[in-house]
């Protein structure tokens, strides 16, 4: 919408053929330049493999450029709670165009929270991202649901649901 949500726009598919059905959790940012960036998680229904993908489209166009995988395959979160988990995307973008995100993903028995950056290229049709990077600090409990933002001096803030306080009822 151009405005102020009047009327919108027809909807674009950013996805691949390939992939319908197995896509959930989208993410959007948008960048210091007006570029709008929408990340994604696919998900392989006869495994428990996920992987985040990434599209961009400038300011000026509505046209996405095709979506690129930008993590290895990885775990899905699968341990017994009494609430939904998942590894969907969290996705920032700072003032100098870097691109950051972060997911849940289960390579043990604990769930961990991964991070990738992209710091230059980004916007292009195959941006590189950096290979990703446990940030929480314990293998005690399990952490889920990550939430990220970078803030005007490029400081990149997280924070997740951490249940290493209650290692042995991962429900609480």
């Amino acid at each position: 919408s151009t405005d102020q949500g009047a009327t919108w726009s027809t909807p674009v598919t950013l996805s691949t053929p390939e992939q319908f059905g197995n896509v959930q959790g989208s993410q959007v940012a948008v960048g210091p330049d007006g570029t709008v960036y929408v990340a994604y998680e696919v998900f392989d229904p006869n495994s428990n493999t996920r992987w985040q993908y990434l599209t961009s489209a400038p300011a000026t166009s509505s046209s996405f450029a095709a979506p690129g995988q930008i993590t290895p395959g990885f775990l899905e979160v699968l341990y017994s709670a009494n609430y939904r988990t998942n590894s969907f995307p969290s996705l920032a973008v700072g003032p100098t165009g870097n691109v950051f995100l972060e997911y849940a993903d289960q390579p043990l028995s604990n769930a961990q929270i991964e991070f990738i950056s992209c710091t230059s290229g980004c916007s292009s049709s195959t941006p590189v991202f950096s290979s990703p990077l446990p940030i929480n600090a314990t293998n005690t409990g399990q952490e889920i649901f990550p939430a990220i933002s970078v803030d005007a001096n490029n400081v990149v803030h997280t924070s997740w649901f951490d249940t290493r306080n209650s290692p042995t009822n991962t429900s609480a």
